[in-house]
């Protein structure tokens, strides 16, 4: 019993650190659950960057991060924030949704390779060398379990294992706790601007969604991978990458749907530092989402010093880990970058067929249909009595999924791994990609409502 435990106290020191640094940051919410969802992400963000800066000083120890969390909350704790606590009953389909991915992870595991292997073995070298990047690793036989991966998700597990917590259990709890942040947050922008009632709607619609809760699958190919675990249940970096990703979407729509405040270019800072450290797709997303906004949307100029500190955040990272040892063999990229796509055009057609496969799977993403067919019609009915103009934040929204895909599709194109095998790369890895920037469907819905309610309510007015 001592895991559960592990887990609720290092969720709650991470809450508590990063409440403290939102209210620093004088960041407003308008929902207890959007509050919960920024408190965890900013949290997390302060909780990478300690484990970052003490793990190049094999000083990273459980209990020392402990402490810098509890000093943090309580010095950046300032009373002058404008935090809203309610909404919780809105809510409350989406804690049974996650609480039965919770249930689920702790009476029927199902462990994703790279769980085991990666993240997971990551989380416990904190534990054991009081660093992510301990010494001892840097030999080849280490390199296949990439230790220069970036530090949130492991600098979590490792506090949570350090204050007691069993890896083979606590590991499984922490991960629907990132699941629910992503659908606090997803909660608080949908209930703001297209009700509470059809932000319930669309908050369940992505929590019921399997790639995103709990998928228990095995391999199209047959016996050659084992049966997987994603979403919500597999200790992972996709949905904490979904999460940051989501949390810089909302603050960017937001600046275009109301006047624009200094504590949102803060805070977006910090969702694209922990973007990039969540994953190696972290940096290439999260500039993306932000090139894309600049050339979608009227304000752009304040989305420089956020593409900054997500630059900056990614070198400080590589000047911790610049000696370790890289997973000879396993390359994701070839060499040639952007020459091996040229060079490796006969993937295309394979590629197009696994997209089209995934995209086909209501297994995989049932409830999404369902949002995207009304955001279809919604979108076309309001293009056809408004102007495009006036649609800019729906359009950006739906260019940030395409920009998904077109990252995943050039992974794919560019990718050595394992001699080149895309077609098993893809069964693997494909829905993980995807999940990244699915959470934006339901805010290009939820933003296509309020336009369109906005719109409808100016027409009656004259």
């Amino acid at each position: 019993m001592m895991s559960p435990v592990a887990v609720v106290i290092s969720t709650a020191l991470v809450l508590f650190a990063g409440h403290g640094l939102l209210r620093r940051l004088r960041f407003s919410c308008s929902s207890g659950p959007g509050w919960f969802g920024w408190s965890l992400l900013a949290g997390c963000t302060f909780l990478a960057a300690l484990a970052t800066l003490l793990s190049a000083l094999s000083l990273a120890h459980p209990w020392g991060l402990t402490a810098g969390l509890l000093v943090a909350g309580f010095i950046f704790k300032r009373p002058h924030t404008s935090e809203v606590h309610g909404h919780w009953v809105d809510f409350g389909s989406a804690i049974l949704v996650v609480g039965s991915v919770a249930w689920l992870a702790w009476s029927k595991p199902i462990w994703n390779p790279d769980a085991l292997l990666r993240w997971g073995m990551h989380a416990r070298w904190l534990v054991e060398s009081n660093s992510l990047l301990p010494p001892a690793i840097n030999s080849i036989e280490w390199a296949g379990s990439h230790p220069t991966y970036p530090p949130l998700l492991s600098a979590m597990g490792g506090l949570t294992i350090g204050l007691g917590g069993d890896p083979e259990v606590c590991l499984r709890l922490l991960s629907p706790i990132f699941l629910l942040a992503l659908l606090g947050i997803v909660t608080g922008f949908c209930s703001r601007h297209c009700g509470r009632r059809n932000g319930v709607l669309l908050t369940l619609s992505l929590a019921l969604t399997p790639c995103m809760s709990w998928l228990e699958r095995t391999s199209r190919m047959g016996s050659e991978i084992e049966t997987v675990g994603l979403g919500g249940a597999a200790f992972l970096a996709d949905i904490p990458l979904a999460l940051c990703l989501t949390a810089a979407a909302v603050l960017i729509l937001e600046a275009n749907l109301h006047p624009r405040e200094r504590a949102q270019e803060l805070c977006l800072g910090l969702a694209c530092a922990a973007a990039v450290w969540c994953k190696q797709e972290g940096l290439p997303s999260i500039l993306a989402l932000l090139a894309v906004a600049a050339i979608s949307l009227p304000q752009r100029r304040w989305l420089i010093r956020p593409s900054l500190i997500a630059l900056a955040a990614f070198f400080l990272w590589r000047l911790v880990c610049w000696d370790m040892t890289v997973a000879e063999g396993e390359n994701y990229l070839s060499v040639g970058g952007l020459g091996a796509i040229a060079g490796e055009l006969e993937r295309f057609p394979l590629i197009l067929n696994g997209l089209s496969a995934e995209f086909g799977d209501v297994l995989r993403w049932g409830p999404l249909w369902f949002v995207t067919a009304v955001l279809i019609v919604t979108v076309l009915l309001g293009l056809v009595s408004n102007k495009i103009t006036a649609w800019r934040p729906v359009i950006c929204a739906l260019l940030w999924i395409s920009a998904g895909v077109g990252i995943a599709f050039a992974g794919f194109m560019a990718t050595g791994w394992r001699d080149g095998n895309v077609e098993l790369l893809m069964e693997v890895s494909l829905s993980r990609l995807l999940i990244h920037f699915a959470p934006c469907l339901t805010l290009a819905l939820a933003t296509a409502l309020h336009l369109t309610s906005r719109n409808n309510l100016q027409v009656n007015n004259q």
